[in-house]
């Protein structure tokens, strides 16, 4: 495995049309994962919301903390530019779920962007044991609903 020295990483925000994806490097420019996400914010329409499309840390670079930078960047802009915003996402894993509360509680992300009526999940064939394990990490607050640890 290549030494990453995560004190010297760059991130950098690419927007394309309502897409804005966030790159964190390596200085030569090494690209060790992104976070995309869409903006849905139309003048004659109330609801304001960003729709998170894709978390990715290339296999390589997992476990190492990029996928927190990533998060933690995030939550930097969503606090500076889209504050009241609603965050939607669709969780393919229970990792990518863990993240996300794990930033939250945190305090990357605000706590008020959990809805959990609103939390979808695409995986109901987890391992039961990981995502009971997973759910337990986070503090109480972020832990959502018992039914999180009895996925079918």
């Amino acid at each position: 495995m290549e030494n990453i020295d995560l004190r010297n990483l760059q991130v950098d925000v690419v927007k394309n049309g309502n897409f804005e994806t966030i790159k964190i490097n390596t200085n030569d420019g090494k690209n060790l994962g992104y976070f995309e996400y869409k903006i849905y914010s139309y003048e004659d329409d109330e609801e304001k919301y960003l729709y998170i499309t894709n978390i990715l840390v290339y296999p390589q670079y997992q476990n190492l903390g990029i996928g927190q930078l990533l998060y933690k960047e995030f939550g930097k802009i969503y606090n500076e530019k889209f504050s009241g915003f609603e965050l939607k996402r669709d969780f393919i894993n229970p990792i990518a779920e863990y993240a996300y509360r794990k930033a939250i509680g945190l305090g990357w992300i605000p706590e008020s962007t959990l809805i959990e009526e609103k939390v979808r999940r695409s995986y109901n064939d987890a391992d039961q044991d990981l995502v009971t394990d997973l759910r337990n990490k986070l503090p109480e607050n972020v832990r959502g609903p018992e039914v999180w640890a009895k996925i079918n």
